[in-house]
């Protein structure tokens, strides 16, 4: 049995490391892209930067304002005037408060960014449609989850919105539990009466009694560590996926169930 929580610790270590690793590799990539953008080369930046937004899906909301904005600058600085606004449009739908830096940007680029801010703001007001990218985010919380999962199945999957699975993995957890503690009352009774009979015509009667519940005590043991694992694994990986839902007025975020 240890060495099963053994494994499942180093399982979760892994998931936790990977997790830790991918978002290492982007905060490499953002920095590569000032890299580029500092060394001048901006056809370089926008082929990375196009390929981040493609390739990277777990970018955080400062990482994805980063690559709009050195693509923004990137493709002012080869006379695409009208990509730059769509990026800077995707930028201030990130961070609407952002602004360039005055000292590491030219006076021009100032201007056209200024020009845009008041062009985003007015087309946010009169609710028109603009043609940029925009992002619905939704919080990563498998790892949490999994914490969770780790001192009560079924609470992260409660915690990840996922109510079927939630219930499920928590009441089968519970009710094996339940049901090993019940039948391990009745063994330690029926262990107590092989022990104490002295009848030999009985005593075998008495050890296959208590040899079989012992058996049966075993099987809801396994059955609770397997519903436990398997409900860790569950929190730890599987993912639910945001669905938008839209009607004339309002645009919300929903979460879609496959289980």
């Amino acid at each position: 049995m240890l060495s099963k929580f053994v494994n499942v610790f180093f399982i979760v270590f892994s998931i936790l490391v990977t997790q830790k690793v991918i978002a290492q590799s982007v905060t490499y990539d953002i920095f590569q892209l000032r890299f580029l953008y500092d060394q001048i080369r901006f056809e370089d930046v926008i082929l990375v930067g196009n390929q981040l937004l493609e390739n990277q899906p777990d970018i955080s909301r400062e990482g994805l304002g980063e690559i709009h904005k050195f693509l923004a600058l990137s493709y002012f600085n080869t006379g695409k005037p009208d990509s730059s606004r769509a990026h800077f449009y995707s930028l201030l739908s990130l961070q609407p408060g952002f602004e360039l830096d005055p000292i590491q940007t030219s006076p021009k680029i100032i201007d056209f960014f200024s020009t845009i801010k008041k062009a985003f703001r007015a087309d946010l007001d009169e609710k028109i449609a603009i043609p940029y990218k925009q992002y619905v985010f939704q919080e990563d919380r498998r790892t949490q989850a999994g914490l969770r999962s780790i001192a009560l199945p079924g609470w992260g999957q409660l915690y990840k919105h996922q109510k079927k699975r939630g219930y499920v993995f928590g009441g089968l957890f519970i009710g094996s539990a339940a049901a090993a503690s019940l039948v391990y009352l009745f063994e330690r009774d029926l262990r107590d009466k092989y022990q104490l009979e002295r009848d030999r015509n009985k005593i075998s009667d008495r050890y296959n009694s208590y040899n079989n519940t012992a058996k049966t005590r075993k099987l809801f043991q396994y059955a609770v560590a397997g519903i436990w694992l398997t409900s860790v694994l569950d929190a730890f990986i599987k993912d639910y996926k945001p669905q938008l839902k839209a009607d004339k007025n309002t645009i919300g975020l929903a979460v879609e169930i496959n289980f």
